[in-house]
């Protein structure tokens, strides 16, 4: 692991396939995100269990970064397996790094009242050239408007815990 990230990236990594940028990406991330970590261990050193820590601690930072430093690790050992440095890669039997759960977002009646208002006003000053709303635009934002309303409209009142997004019943956001 002590071979320079570029080296890797240029030579092995691309093989010819990949794009520039491409290319720099796994460059920079073999740089900052791979040799900080391993640059003290050999190829054969890095196991299963040191690769998990690893990947643990960047999927506490943020997830993103932990995928693609799966993958340039991935690649970087895959190279190690070609060139017989290495019997297998052990990136291949980490687990998967599960994405962080996300809460749906619903508009809120004071965002949904604003669109019709907006709608109402746009392109009818004076100083506003060119053709004015011919109305098909308001009567479409008044349908959906109402459907949208209702759709957030939880059966049972408002004091129920849940709430009803895109046809999911989902936890009200704290």
């Amino acid at each position: 692991m002590r071979r320079s990230g570029r080296v890797l990236a240029r030579r092995h990594l691309g093989g010819g396939r990949a794009g520039h940028s491409t290319l720099e990406r796994y460059e920079w991330e073999a740089t900052h995100l791979l040799l900080p970590a391993f640059k003290h261990f050999s190829v054969r050193e890095i196991t299963v269990g040191r690769v998990e820590r690893w990947l643990t601690q960047q999927r506490a930072f943020s997830y993103a970064p932990a995928t693609h430093s799966k993958k340039v690790l991935s690649l970087v050992m895959g190279v190690a397996v070609r060139l017989e440095a290495i019997d297998r890669n052990p990136v291949e039997s980490t687990r998967r790094i599960k994405r962080p759960p996300r809460i749906p977002m619903a508009i809120v009646d004071v965002e949904l009242n604003v669109i019709p208002t907006a709608v109402a006003t746009w392109r009818r000053g004076a100083a506003q050239t060119g053709p004015k709303p011919d109305g098909q635009l308001e009567a479409i934002i008044e349908v959906t408007h109402l459907s949208a309303g209702q759709s957030q409209v939880c059966p049972g009142g408002p004091d129920r815990e849940h709430s009803f997004v895109h046809g999911r019943r989902t936890p009200e956001a704290p």
